[in-house]
């Protein structure tokens, strides 16, 4: 719902709204659904304040609105690479910074292509956070192929290396 041409204007547009995402014993493709609307109501809230959301959220004003951030942004072709010579603009440094415990930023460019970067604390090893995200869309999308049956909780997250270690460790 941006303002025509800011789609070409160089700055950040963001309003972070949360969603609090409760894995149940749905199926997976139901859980998508009732996620996508979820996703779908918040749109007419995305240039709510901040003040109002927190007001809003029934979260305790002294606790953060936040634990974790997903990020999807629509990058298409342009994402892949940034052509100096037809913009007349070079990219001279990138860094993403983040105050959120967990933070994944999801990049969508088109044509069955994406990729997803992933910011933790230096407590957390995001390698591990990595692989985890990895299987459970592996493991979310493989079900949803499949007809959508699984109870969304019952998905693994584990990678396959992890879960047969979990299993040897615990016998």
């Amino acid at each position: 719902q941006a303002q025509s041409g800011s789609d070409s204007a160089v700055g950040l547009f963001i309003n972070t709204l949360p969603l609090r995402v409760q894995l149940t014993d749905q199926t997976s493709i139901d859980w998508v659904k009732k996620l996508h609307d979820s996703l779908l109501s918040l749109v007419d809230y995305e240039h709510s304040s901040l003040a109002k959301i927190q007001q809003c959220s029934g979260v305790d004003a002294e606790a953060p609105l936040f634990s974790a951030v997903i990020n999807y942004r629509h990058t298409g072709d342009a994402g892949l690479m940034l052509d100096a010579e037809k913009t007349g603009v070079s990219l001279l440094n990138a860094q993403e910074r983040t105050n959120y415990p967990l933070s994944i930023s999801v990049d969508d460019y088109g044509l069955n292509h994406f990729s997803f970067e992933i910011q933790v604390e230096r407590d957390i090893n995001a390698e591990r956070v990595s692989e985890y995200m990895q299987q459970a869309l592996q493991r979310l999308v493989g079900d949803l192929l499949d007809g959508g049956k699984t109870p969304v909780a019952e998905l693994s997250i584990l990678p396959d290396a992890e879960r047969h270690q979990q299993l040897i460790e615990w016998n």
